[in-house]
């Protein structure tokens, strides 16, 4: 898990827009292809389908799963700790600590 804190850039992949440190974006999801579309709202970068607005995704490092930020209820917190530290969606979330992805 990157723990960079310098600036960091925006990468534009196919439509949704990730928020990654350069050096971290291939590392993160070398292999994985980002889907376009929110998990929840089925809404693209251009149009979220709950709020009719545009809104970035942001997108698990594991699997590839995105989703707008108010769709997933993100607080301003969450969303720069997203930034900085990449996402894992509910699927892929795991321990920090241990690694498991056993019960909370």
């Amino acid at each position: 898990m990157c723990r960079i804190r310098y600036s960091m850039l925006k990468l534009d992949y196919l439509c949704s827009l990730r928020i990654a440190h350069h050096e971290c974006f291939s590392v993160m999801s070398p292999s994985i292809d980002v889907s376009t579309v929110c998990d929840l709202c089925l809404g693209d970068c251009n149009q979220n389908k709950k709020t009719m607005k545009a809104e970035q995704l942001i997108s698990c490092h594991d699997c590839g799963r995105s989703g707008h930020p108010s769709c997933l209820k993100f607080t301003d917190n969450m969303l720069t700790s997203t930034g900085k530290y990449g996402w894992q969606c509910i699927e892929c979330k795991s321990c920090a600590i241990c690694g498991f992805s056993d019960n909370d």
